[in-house]
């Protein structure tokens, strides 16, 4: 999916076309609140950006994107200095903070620093953003759901278990651009392993998928208002699905069968 979708108006999540493998696991992250945090992985174009945008009108709370080449002090909150050195004392909040509450979007996961990049995975898992310097110090909740974006120049293969979180040393330097992180097969791996959920975007195989994927994309970017409206129904739908879900989460019962049955898929 061109990236300029990424900008404006949104292309529906109703609108994707041969995604239907993708919708399950995200519906279960979108309904579920102990799955905190879901793994997009594919080769560039496959529409993993456009379709982490759509998820935007089926968050409760804040949905924050960080961009490609984020800070630590915009990802984490720092001191603002241009009021410091008029005597005040502000400390100006983080990407972190602003999504709490709602989901936290990581475009472009490869470039980030993987030291950076351990430090967010480590604010997510102990919900509380904790920044020590000389003269202040911060605390402050951070309670949010992650949402990862990872391009990968290879047919990707992800785990089936869950080991503890990744660390920088899955990683290794790249040539695409200065400071990008590029994964190697075993890093991203061991990236996938601290997601509760990872999805993989294939590319379409059928030539009449990628043809109606086309002709989709060509009219919301010549009319997206009217696009949108062609889709408002099936949206509602699926919002309101979404919160029947939830609604009856609660009283989910897990037979023996099938918690057997998931222990012998992740084995």
């Amino acid at each position: 999916m061109p990236r300029e979708l990424l900008e404006g108006a949104s292309f529906p999540l109703s609108a994707f076309v041969g995604r239907e493998d993708v919708l399950l696991p995200v519906a279960l992250f979108l309904v579920h609140p102990g799955l905190r945090s879901l793994l997009f992985v594919g080769p560039p174009g496959t529409g993993k950006r456009s379709f982490a945008r759509a998820l935007r009108p089926f968050v409760d709370g804040p949905y924050v994107e960080v961009p490609v080449g984020v800070s630590p002090d915009r990802l984490f909150g720092a001191q603002d200095l241009a009021l410091a050195l008029r005597g005040q004392s502000t400390l100006r909040r983080g990407l972190v903070a602003e999504a709490h509450g709602g989901l936290l979007v990581l475009r472009g996961a490869e470039h980030m620093d993987p030291d950076l990049l351990a430090a967010l995975f480590a604010v997510h898992e102990s919900r509380v953003n904790r920044l020590e310097r000389e003269a202040w110090s911060l605390r402050e909740a951070a309670d949010f759901r992650l949402l990862a974006v990872v391009d990968v120049p290879f047919e990707a293969e992800l785990p089936t278990a869950s080991p503890p979180l990744p660390s920088p040393e899955g990683f290794q330097g790249g040539s695409a651009d200065p400071g990008s992180v590029i994964p190697t097969k075993e890093g991203l791996r061991s990236l996938a392993s601290g997601f509760a959920l990872s999805v993989l975007f294939h590319p379409l195989r059928s030539a009449s998928l990628r043809a109606e994927a086309a002709l989709r994309v060509l009219a919301f970017r010549s009319e997206p208002a009217e696009f949108v409206r062609r889709f408002a129904a099936r949206e509602d739908s699926l919002r309101a699905r979404l919160g029947e879900a939830r609604a009856r989460l609660s009283s989910v019962e897990v037979p023996p069968g099938a918690v057997r049955a998931a222990a012998e898929l992740v084995r």
